[in-house]
């Protein structure tokens, strides 16, 4: 999958995050997820907030999904900038969450997100089972 770039700019192949790990209850109530990015760049404000310094990144919640998008500018081996592109989306989690409630945060090559569940129960099964993404193709047929 690549991505439509400006012209003249070669496209970017979209990679998914390193590893993508999951702490179910922790804070209680919620699901923290870490996603390793390699190469991501952290720099603090004069508020103590933390921003990503040589890139973008958005980060979207829905009811029963979410999306994390990372596009950095990082050098390679022989110090000639590069584009690289992160993504990672769930379409349907186990179970609702807030949106509103949802948080994320940067440290150097991970973003941690926060979901906060809608209805207090562990995911722990589904999680075992088949990770946070629930999405088969019998959802398509059963809608």
């Amino acid at each position: 999958m690549a991505d439509s770039t400006q012209e003249g700019v070669t496209d970017v192949d979209v990679r998914s995050p390193l590893c993508v790990s999951t702490d179910d209850e922790d804070p209680p109530g919620c699901i923290k997820i870490v996603a390793v990015i390699p190469g991501m760049k952290i720099k603090s404000s004069i508020t103590g907030k933390k921003k990503l310094s040589n890139g973008d990144i958005s980060v979207s919640f829905d009811e029963r999904s979410f999306n994390v998008d990372v596009k950095l500018k990082t050098k390679n081996a022989n110090g000639k900038v590069e584009d690289q592109h992160f993504a990672h989306k769930i379409l349907r989690l186990p179970d609702d969450i807030l949106p509103k409630e949802c948080t994320y945060k940067i440290k150097k090559e991970q973003v941690i997100l926060t979901l906060k569940k809608a209805k207090q129960r562990s995911w722990t099964r589904e999680l075992s089972d088949s990770g946070l993404e629930t999405f088969t193709d019998d959802c398509i047929e059963n809608n």
